[in-house]
């Protein structure tokens, strides 16, 4: 999610976010986490992750329904107000590396999140790094990575039209007691993926309104 700015209003867009947006995808059978992320460098403001244990519920007849029943809303309803904010992307991920099975988000507080785009006439190329990478000593400070390539419509069908890119995404797992300095490390590490990359985050995990996590 790119930047938000709603002023005075910004206190209520949580709270619609955390009461109503979220719990409503997680009714979805098969939807079975949500997280949300607060930007500490990089330039999103916010990434939601959801954890689903059947890779169809994205486009599964009860989240058309929800995703329609959203879009019939007034065009100021937060939904409709915040799915218009320009460079809101989704997308559905699948995991395909990295050094760790991948035992969702539940209790990660810090993560450093890499976007890739990879040209076709590349593929090799970036396969040979990012394989290469994956296979050296754990960076100081980082205690888990995780990597995911975008999904096809045919391998997660999704209500709504999924965004086109970054094709591959890193998960890092920080340790919070010096994420500057983990960061750093994984910049140096990651320094010949340069030409491929999209974007580079870090987020610090928003507890929900009541302390606790959705899901």
């Amino acid at each position: 999610m790119p930047s938000v700015s709603f002023g005075p209003r910004e206190p209520e867009w949580h709270s619609w976010y955390d009461t109503v947006h979220i719990p409503a995808r997680l009714r979805i059978p098969g939807i079975q986490g949500a997280y949300r992320f607060k930007r500490r460098s990089g330039d999103f403001d916010y990434i939601t992750f959801y954890e689903a244990s059947d890779h169809a519920a994205f486009g599964s007849d009860e989240y058309s329904r929800l995703r329609e029943y959203e879009a019939s809303l007034p065009a100021d309803s937060w939904e409709r107000t915040t799915g218009a904010l320009p460079g809101f992307a989704r997308g559905a991920y699948k995991q395909c590396g990295g050094a760790d099975a991948f035992p969702g988000l539940a209790a990660v507080d810090l993560l450093s999140v890499v976007g890739y785009d990879v040209p076709e006439h590349s593929r090799e190329e970036f396969s040979a790094r990012y394989e290469s990478r994956q296979q050296a000593e754990r960076v100081p400070g980082v205690r888990a990575e995780w990597r995911f390539k975008l999904a096809s419509p045919e391998e997660v069908p999704m209500s709504g039209t999924p965004a086109p890119s970054p094709e591959f995404v890193s998960l890092y797992h920080l340790d919070d007691s010096d994420p500057a300095l983990a960061e750093k490390a994984l910049r140096d590490r990651d320094f010949r993926l340069g030409d491929f990359e999209r974007f580079r985050l870090v987020v610090a995990k928003v507890p929900a309104l009541d302390g606790t996590q959705p899901g």
